[in-house]
Parts: C-alpha cells; structure tokens; sequence
C-alpha cells in the first residue's frame, strides 16, 4: 500500500490515499489512530514531493501531524470523516481549495484512467 500509483495534473495519489479534485468514487471503512498515521505519512511524502509550494507544503505536514499528535484525529472512526478533516486542516494552512483528501479503493487504481 506504500507507493506511489500515480501524478496526473492537480491528482497526486500515494497508496489508497489520494490528494484530488472532487471524484464520486470515494469510499468509506473504518480506520484506526495507525492507518491515520499511514495516510499523513503518505500525504506528506506526496505533498513534499509534488506540491508547488515547498514550504506549504512543509508547513501542511508539521500541522497535521501535530494534530494527529495532539488526538485532534483519535475520535474520528471513518476513513470518510477523517478524510474530509484532513482536507479541512490543509486547506486551512494552504489557502488552496484545490487541494483534498480522499480514500479510494486499490480497485480505483488499477482501472484504466478515463481519457
């Protein structure tokens, strides 16, 4: 689940976690304090490495990992809710409405990209 699937335009993905303009096909599971951290883990490597903003960036992974670290994130049961959150603290840092989180089935990747 750690790797990247893919970078196309403002879509940066990292395992099933998925930085993206608004898509129908999000799912929900439940999720626990170890699979948040795996998903801040993958949205910082991915933010860092792809945002155009370096230092955003930087200051989006230093705010949700002390929110996570903070248990701002330990109520929180769904992948959806927990996604929608994380898509609420970095735009609150970025100022990028562009930006969001979303959790999407290994089944999404592996499909063919729409043309």
């Amino acid at each position: 689940m750690k790797r990247i699937a893919g970078v196309m335009a403002a879509f940066i993905c990292y395992g099933s976690v998925s930085l993206a303009q608004t898509d129908n096909q999000i799912i929900d599971k439940p999720i626990n304090s170890t699979r948040q951290l795996e998903m801040i883990d993958s949205i910082s490597v991915a933010l860092n490495e792809f945002y155009i903003f370096p230092d955003v960036a930087k200051e989006i992974e230093k705010y949700i990992r002390k929110q996570y670290h903070e248990d701002t994130y330990q109520n929180i049961a769904s992948t959806k809710t927990f996604t929608e959150k994380l898509t609420d603290d970095i735009r609150l840092v970025s100022k990028d409405a562009h930006l969001s989180v979303e959790f999407k089935s290994d089944e999404y990747f592996a499909s063919p990209c729409p043309h």
